[in-house]
């Protein structure tokens, strides 16, 4: 019968081998998991909400960008996407149906621009 690991101070241990795969899988999956918003794994940016209107679903903005990052909304849906240059593009949705307007924020100088919406 072949031996799978060998005993350290009372301890079974894996070959060499085998702890470099499991190893190697679990750098994989913890890189694979911890992705951005886009759906190619990659970051977001302003351009690529381009195609935003009014009035659009967040189902419909989701099929175009991925899901957002968070919702950070109380009383109103506020889909916020972080975006490569570390800024936060966010969406506020009344319901989930409607997109009313899109705001920039920018954490390194607490700014907040209006790109879509109503003035005012």
């Amino acid at each position: 019968m072949r031996q799978l690991g060998r005993w350290a101070n009372g301890v079974a241990t894996a070959p060499q081998g085998l702890s470099l795969i499991l190893f190697s899988l679990v750098g994989v999956f913890l890189v694979a998991s911890c992705g951005g918003g886009s759906q190619d794994g990659g970051s977001l940016s302003r351009s690529d909400f381009d195609f935003l209107r009014l009035g659009m679903s967040y189902q419909e903005v989701a099929a175009h960008v991925g899901e957002a990052d968070r919702d950070a909304g109380s009383g109103i849906h506020l889909m916020v996407y972080d975006l490569g240059d570390g800024t936060q593009l966010m969406l506020s949705f009344p319901s989930l149906d409607e997109l009313t307007a899109v705001h920039l924020y920018d954490p390194d100088r607490d700014t907040r621009e209006l790109m879509l919406g109503p003035e005012g």
